[in-house]
């Protein structure tokens, strides 16, 4: 392999596809990007089967040479099965073992320090997770952004319901490179026109012969149907954050699919003790690459860079940024950034809310509302299911590009700030974001929960309750 200078960055080297072979005799491929400078430099890891030579970077996260820039040895890699990376891909299976490895062999590389940080949104958020249970020594940071734990919980069956567009669309996505690798020229013009009419496919029944993927580049879809519970199978791909033992940077949009996830690992690891964790949410769904919800250019994606830039220089090199100083950094819509304490905040008062409703809620112009008064002698709301005609999301959190999913704020905003809810019925808990009237808005003053439909079906025959989850200033 030649290193090469890249046209504009003088002070950067680039060393394209550098071998890497697994433990199973997989050769895996990467690229090293290196800065022109004195001394050995820190590894900042990538492990994406998106393609290494973008590494995220289309979507939201700085190019590679930009964080070698700021004096570090990045290695972007394609993971096993995708690219120019040998083997099969099968989702989610191979990662922990695979990247662990990849820590230590990345270490030994010429320019390197020993010290390695992985980084990378989505899936690489997951596989870092997975490696960092396996402990490889040369470890000493991970940034999981964007992403959650639990392949079954928390990215596929939300509460058991399955997630179909995103994994439909995702999964129709990664066959295009498996159609590529196969040199099936007729599979790849199929699935590229499925993908770009993703919305009509949807539709299609019986899943289990879903037309988009009927001819077999993408068996992982088919077998997350076949596993509708949380069984052996989704079992051994989650994430058990008690042996996760780095310091992290959990980063997540509060329009993000993952959220929720994202949050919980910053949760579970704060709780382990082993090191200290940062959480930073802000204005974006999946993809980090525009503020979202009216917000401005201080959420912009540049953000995200920075403050992976100040962690990897407090838990690299060792020097302070102040990036622990608040355990949670967090944009509230509205009023900016701001710090907290912990997640939700200690200063919380939790306050329950419930849904209200004249007999007409069914829809996000009904007559629901929330009180923090429970329900007396109210009528019932009657919501007919009909399995051939779902009801379609109208907005939230899903994944992972517009147009193939529905994402992002789709609600209407009377009051001055959005607030997190964990609405619970009696054996069941789900998210909502909802808006409340404030006393200086010009609301009535009985706030009005303005939601997609399905989120007021039925409310008031439920005994659905609310209870507040952060402290909503007037």
């Amino acid at each position: 392999m030649t290193r090469q200078a890249l046209p504009g960055t003088p002070e950067l080297t680039l060393e394209r596809d550098v071998p890497c072979q697994l433990a199973d005799g997989v050769t895996t491929y990467a690229d090293v990007y290196r800065p022109e400078s004195e001394g050995p430099q820190p590894v900042l890891l990538i492990s994406s089967p998106y393609g290494k030579e973008i590494a995220e970077s289309n979507v939201g996260f700085a190019h590679p040479s930009w964080y070698a820039r700021q004096g570090y040895v990045v290695v972007s890699h394609d993971t096993r099965g995708r690219f120019r990376s040998e083997g099969d891909f099968n989702p989610f299976f191979r990662e922990g073992q695979d990247v662990a490895e990849l820590v230590e062999w990345a270490a030994e590389l010429d320019g390197c320090d020993g010290r390695v940080a992985t980084y990378g949104f989505s899936y690489p958020g997951l596989n870092q997770l997975l490696a960092a249970q396996r402990k490889p020594t040369p470890l000493r940071a991970i940034a999981p952004a964007f992403t959650a734990g639990s392949p079954y919980h928390e990215w596929f069956y939300d509460q058991g319901a399955l997630s179909l567009a995103f994994a439909a669309s995702w999964s129709n996505f990664l066959a295009l490179d498996i159609a590529v690798r196969r040199g099936d020229d007729a599979a790849l013009a199929h699935l590229s026109a499925a993908l770009g009419d993703a919305m009509k496919w949807y539709w299609a029944q019986p899943l289990n012969a879903y037309p988009p993927l009927a001819d077999g580049h993408a068996p992982f879809f088919f077998d997350w149907l076949a596993h509708p519970t949380y069984d052996e199978f989704w079992q051994q791909i989650e994430v058990d954050h008690s042996l996760v033992e780095q310091p992290a940077l959990h980063v997540g949009g509060w329009y993000d699919v993952f959220v929720r996830g994202t949050v919980r690992n910053f949760r579970e690891l704060t709780e382990a003790g082993h090191a200290p964790q940062k959480l930073v949410l802000g204005p974006w769904h999946h993809m980090p690459g525009r503020p979202l919800g009216g917000a401005s250019a201080e959420a912009g994606p540049a953000v995200v860079d920075d403050w992976h830039v100040r962690f990897w220089n407090e838990t690299l090199k060792g020097e302070a940024s102040g990036v622990f100083d608040a355990p949670v950094t967090a944009y509230l819509i509205g009023d900016g950034w701001h710090d907290a304490d912990a997640w939700p905040p200690s200063a919380t008062t939790p306050t329950d809310w419930f849904f209200h409703s004249a007999g007409q809620a069914t829809s996000s112009f009904g007559d629901g509302s929330l009180s923090t008064s429970p329900p007396e002698a109210e009528p019932p709301d009657v919501y007919t299911e009909v399995a051939s005609y779902p009801p379609l999301s109208a907005g939230g959190r899903s994944c992972c590009i517009e147009g193939l999913a529905p994402m992002g704020p789709q609600i209407s905003r009377c009051g001055r700030k959005l607030g997190w809810f964990s609405c619970t019925r009696r054996r069941r808990s789900t998210t909502i974001c909802c808006c409340l009237a404030t006393a200086r808005s010009p609301c009535s003053q009985r706030p009005r929960l303005l939601t997609p439909t399905s989120a007021l079906a039925s409310a008031t025959s439920m005994g659905l309750g609310l209870r507040s989850t952060s402290q909503m200033a007037s």
